[in-house]
């Protein structure tokens, strides 16, 4: 009786234990939800604004771009993306954004936007930051929208 005892609470432990995470939604299922509801947990000291279509927009926050690999800033639940690499981190050296230097955009309206055509250069280098510029024409997934950004700024603090 004893074993049928301990095998009887096993079994419920099991099984309580798979219903509990049954229920749990997978957050990886759809990465652009994902990016898009999503709001960084590390705050790095930095700047980031544009203008997107002519409205005034800078982030609240930034990811350290060498914990997200990417230059992000954020507002709220919108975001610009722009890429990053350390190679890139020269006075003067300009980056041709398109299909293989990709910059994101989300922003509230309009949703997740793609790179078209357009620039970003750094202007600035020192020991601990990086200030650049750019501009982009990005693509809205869902409609085909255009969606213009210019007058970009960022200011990154670096990881040496």
């Amino acid at each position: 009786m004893k074993n049928y005892l301990t095998v009887f609470i096993v079994i419920l432990f099991f099984t309580s234990c798979n219903n509990s995470t049954s229920h749990t939604k997978n957050t990886f299922s759809n990465p652009t939800e994902t990016i898009a509801n999503t709001t960084p947990s590390i705050k790095a000291e930095g700047t980031m604004t544009a203008k997107i279509n002519g409205k005034q927009w800078a982030a609240t926050s930034l990811m350290p771009p060498e914990t997200a690999g990417r230059i992000v800033g954020y507002s709220g639940k919108e975001y610009i993306d722009l890429p990053y690499s350390k190679q890139y981190m020269k006075a003067g050296k300009k980056i041709i954004l398109g299909e293989d230097e990709a910059a994101d955009i989300f922003f509230t309206g309009v949703g997740l936007c793609v790179t078209k055509s357009g620039e970003m250069e750094i202007i600035k280098v020192d020991e601990h930051t990086a200030d650049g510029k750019f501009y982009f024409t990005a693509i809205e997934n869902a409609s085909g929208k255009s969606i213009e950004v210019t007058n970009g700024f960022f200011k990154i603090f670096l990881d040496k």
